[in-house]
């Protein structure tokens, strides 16, 4: 019992030594852009009529702001009336009636709804037609609407100014109004710490409408459900004898049920769709392709692991098969573009059918990698649990709520799950959990290109799970020039080895969860950071990896005096 606790306790230090390491990195950043973010926040000069009116509308404030907007249009200076709305049809057209009638013609129109392409489309439009000024009409003045339209304007250094139809932001240079201030400084807040690479001070548009509590209080109770269900589900399944009976590629000597990461993928899925019914910022049907590939993977590998094995060329082919149809729906909403930056060296852009098939064999790919890597007590969930964080974090900056909700509900269901599987695990996860968090989390990137279109999303994911991808590919490779079968279960991978000369489950779960917390802050560092930024992390997570793999290999190639004393270092810390 205490051994099981102090294994659970290590967890929570990494994770708490991720969070911490991945807040230092973003108020490094925030450094970064102080002076960007202040050249942003500048006005237009007073009582200057704007070259550009942006009128922000949604179905209460049609009217509202179209007086606002005839207020302030005059004939000789203002060239441009963009409507940016969030509308439906009937109330668009009302619009355009309302504005027309006022003697004002909207020259240029953008859908909001898709939040995280509105300060793009907005900044394309500045460039396009050499804005020099501009003013934002609107109701009032929320995070997306402030931030969207600053972020856009500060690309292209135009001064922005501010015109409310409500009486607290009446004046023109809302700036200077006090509760103006505060109400999007609270969201610079959340969104200030993008990249120097793009030249603006922040990433995306931050959406007001992001469901904290929601998302909160369903990964609280994801946790909590996954930690009493776990337990439910072992009492069961040790009565019907669904054990684990340990082989000769087996790490462990105690039938153990299997099978407990169903609960992962059933607890996740269930409270995902709970939620997208309701909100969702993800295009549907790039969402329901997702799910119902996940659900697909998860009914057979739950099979495999309670009913009869899945021959290998079966289940390799649902694989392939979830990969294809995730990446064609990704491509339906907007093309995948991969960029790879080797800094000071060259900018590498892929795209078209070469980047939809280096995204099938990755998805298909680290979905058997995971499965590969869940051979150790706690291993896979701890690794889910931290790159999952990662992904939380980087999507909540983002603003991309559905994402960064999946992300948390695999952190909050395999915490709940890994209560039970620390060293001695009570239960295993089994291929229900392990394929559905390999498959999840490759597809993750994919999902996010959709809704951020950052080419650089690719490299972020596989430096989260970097650890994994390197032992899997590293073993796979070697076993390959053995002349070995590499689709058969074996026990050669680096961990695995480890653990065969006589180190502990929860030591070498540690070393891996400490490498991953590494890989997903040099993620974040890579991703939030300019090409200096980019290099360090590339360079820190390549020395690990690198010095990790020949030190292991160093210790295994049977050098005694070596692994004699870290063997007896590793006895006397466990007390064994």
């Amino acid at each position: 019992m205490w051994l099981r606790f102090r294994n659970y306790a290590i967890a929570i230090l990494l994770f708490q030594l991720l969070v911490f390491l991945i807040s230092v990195v973003l108020l490094v950043n925030v450094g970064w852009l102080g002076e960007r973010v202040g050249s942003a926040l500048t006005a237009p000069p007073e009582n200057q009529p704007p070259e550009a009116l942006i009128a922000w509308m949604d179905g209460e404030d049609v009217a509202s702001v179209a007086e606002r907007v005839k207020e302030l249009y005059r004939d000789d200076i203002t060239k441009h009336v963009v409507l940016v709305y969030d509308l439906t049809d009937a109330e668009l057209e009302q619009a355009n009636e309302l504005m027309t009638a006022n003697g004002v013609t909207p020259t240029h129109v953008i859908d909001s709804s898709s939040v995280s392409n509105t300060s793009v489309e907005l900044q394309a439009f500045f460039s396009a037609n050499q804005i020099a000024s501009a003013t934002v009409v609107s109701e009032w003045y929320h995070g997306r609407r402030g931030v969207c339209t600053v972020q856009a304007a500060a690309n292209v250094s135009i001064p922005i100014g501010f015109a409310g139809t409500e009486s607290i932001f009446a004046e023109n240079n809302w700036w200077l109004s006090e509760v103006g201030m505060v109400g999007v400084a609270t969201e610079f807040a959340k969104t200030a710490y993008y990249t120097l690479i793009r030249q603006i001070p922040f990433s995306g548009c931050w959406s007001g409408d992001f469901p904290f509590v929601l998302v909160t209080f369903y990964a609280g109770a994801a946790f909590i459900l996954s930690g009493l269900l776990v337990a439910a589900l072992r009492s069961y399944t040790v009565r019907r004898q669904m054990l684990d009976i340990a082989n000769e590629r087996s790490l462990h000597k105690i039938p153990t049920p299997r099978g407990g990461g169903v609960l992962i993928s059933t607890l996740t899925l269930v409270m995902l769709v709970s939620v997208a019914v309701r909100f969702s910022d993800l295009p549907f049907g790039l969402l329901a392709v997702y799910i119902a590939m996940a659900v697909l993977l998860t009914c057979m590998s739950l099979y495999d692991d309670w009913i009869r094995a899945v021959p290998t060329k079966v289940r390799l082919i649902v694989h392939l098969l979830s990969a294809v149809l995730v990446v064609v729906a990704s491509f339906t909403f907007r093309p995948v573009e991969i960029a790879v930056q080797i800094p000071s060296v060259t900018m590498l852009f892929i795209s078209g059918i070469i980047a939809a098939g280096i995204l099938v064999v990755w998805i298909t790919g680290f979905t058997n990698m995971f499965n590969f890597m869940d051979g150790v007590d706690g291993i896979a969930g701890l690794h889910a649990v931290l790159v999952g964080t990662g992904w939380s974090i980087l999507f909540f900056l983002e603003g991309e709520s559905t994402l960064a909700l999946i992300s948390l509900l695999i952190v909050a269901t395999s915490a709940g799950f890994l209560v039970h599987n620390t060293s001695p695990a009570r239960i295993f996860m089994g291929d229900s959990g392990s394929v559905f968090l390999g498959f999840t989390l490759a597809s993750l990137p994919v999902l996010g290109f959709v809704g951020i279109g950052d080419p650089h999303l690719f490299v972020v994911g596989g430096m989260f799970v970097l650890p994994f991808v390197v032992d899997a590919t590293y073993t796979i490779i070697k076993r390959w020039r053995n002349g070995e079968n590499i689709l058969e279960a074996h026990r050669k991978h680096l961990y695995q080895r480890l653990a065969l000369r006589g180190h502990s489950h929860g030591g070498v779960t540690g070393l891996y969860g400490f490498m991953t917390v590494i890989c997903v802050t040099c993620g974040i560092f890579y991703y939030t950071g300019n090409s200096a930024a980019r290099s360090v992390a590339m360079g820190v997570v390549a020395i690990m990896i690198t010095t990790y793999m020949l030190v292991t290999e160093y210790i295994l190639a049977a050098k005694p005096f070596l692994y004699k004393l870290m063997v007896r270092f590793s006895k006397a810390k466990t007390g064994r």
